[in-house]
């Protein structure tokens, strides 16, 4: 059996990213990262950064998979991880050069800060209490109508405090979050570096808000400048957006809060899961769905259906929870017409709703 340790050791994480996947690294100020992943491929757009490798550890931004070099390569070859490692070992077509080549990005990474949920929760609370007081944002309005998601979706999920909004402007934004939550609360939330002239969320006015306010992502409501900007920055644990229909016993899964926000402007009265990636998910979330319908509306991707049919995808996980599951199909008259980086609910709803016009 392969040393695991000795295979960590001589082949770090980007080398293998670089020299074996053939994919170029963006050094980036919380590590490298890189367009494809060896579980869900390589994405067509050529300003993704869908793989952020830190601490010698790569994690996929799109399908969830991550890990050391060994699960790298394992979901690269198809193999197990024993396999894996003796290919790593035996070169996988790595030069001699790499066996212990380092990016000089990855030597002086900081340690990663715990941050106590309780205090991202609580800067949540602060948050959406003074949200609630008054209107959305009118350009991040504007965004969510832009998306062909309803104004009544839109004000019901405020009421199940789903959706909040900072000032569009980022000074104002700043401002305005230095004033409600207080700089010293975010920057023990991890929200605020130290040093840094402003929080991230002063550029991402729109917030989602997942099941009992543990967590929150911060987007934006235009396209990202350059490759660098990323589009949404998330604090606190991993958490699903969870609306509560009034169909009982019935729910959608869908990926994300757009494709969560669209079911809904679809008419749908079932209770809809927003999962925060397709593979990003614990089992225990669907614990309770035992003898429930469960309609499952991922994304018509290559990491979409994986997470669906992968021995520990949806599928199975639903089905060992005793629970009614189906996979939604979108129309053939759609794909054709739609690329794959695309097909989800939301461009279905807007390809839905252009038909009617």
């Amino acid at each position: 059996m392969a040393n695991f340790q000795l295979v960590k050791e001589k082949i770090p994480v980007s080398a293998f990213f670089t020299h074996t996947l053939g994919l170029t690294p963006k050094p980036m100020n919380t590590g490298v990262r890189f367009g494809g992943c060896p579980s869900c491929g390589e994405s067509k757009d050529p300003n993704s950064i869908r793989v952020n490798v830190r601490g010698n550890k790569w994690k996929c931004f799109s399908c969830g998979e991550g890990g050391d070099v060994i699960d790298a390569a394992a979901h690269f070859f198809g193999v197990v991880h024993a396999e894996a490692a003796k290919r790593l070992l035996q070169d996988a077509g790595m030069p001699d050069a790499v066996k212990n080549w380092k990016l000089k990005s990855e030597q002086s990474l900081r340690q990663e800060r715990v941050i106590d949920p309780s205090i991202t929760r609580e800067v949540i609370q602060l948050l959406l209490v003074e949200g609630n007081k008054m209107p959305l944002d009118r350009k991040v309005n504007e965004y969510l109508l832009s998306r062909r998601i309803s104004e009544d979706v839109i004000q019901a999920a405020r009421k199940q405090n789903m959706i909040i909004s900072l000032p569009s402007s980022p000074a104002l934004a700043k401002e305005y979050l230095a004033d409600i939550v207080g700089q010293k609360l975010l920057e023990e939330a991890g929200m605020w570096q130290p040093g840094s002239k402003a929080p991230g969320a002063s550029y991402r006015p729109l917030g989602f808000v997942t099941a009992g306010g543990k967590s929150i992502e911060f987007r934006l409501i235009r396209k990202p400048l350059n490759e660098r900007e990323v589009k949404l920055i998330s604090y606190g644990p991993m958490n699903p957006f969870y609306f509560s229909g009034s169909a009982e016993s019935e729910y959608v899964v869908t990926e994300g809060m757009t494709d969560l926000l669209s079911v809904l402007t679809f008419g749908s009265k079932k209770s809809v899961i927003g999962l925060p990636g397709c593979n990003r998910f614990a089992p225990g979330w669907f614990s309770r769905m035992g003898g429930k319908d469960v309609l499952l509306a991922l994304d018509a991707d290559g990491a979409g259906q994986q997470a669906l049919h992968k021995p520990k995808g949806l599928v199975k996980t639903l089905q060992s929870y005793d629970a009614r599951v189906s996979i939604f199909s979108f129309p053939e008259e759609f794909l054709a017409v739609t690329p794959e980086k695309e097909r989800d609910i939301n461009s279905f709803l807007n390809w839905r709703l252009s038909k009617m016009h």
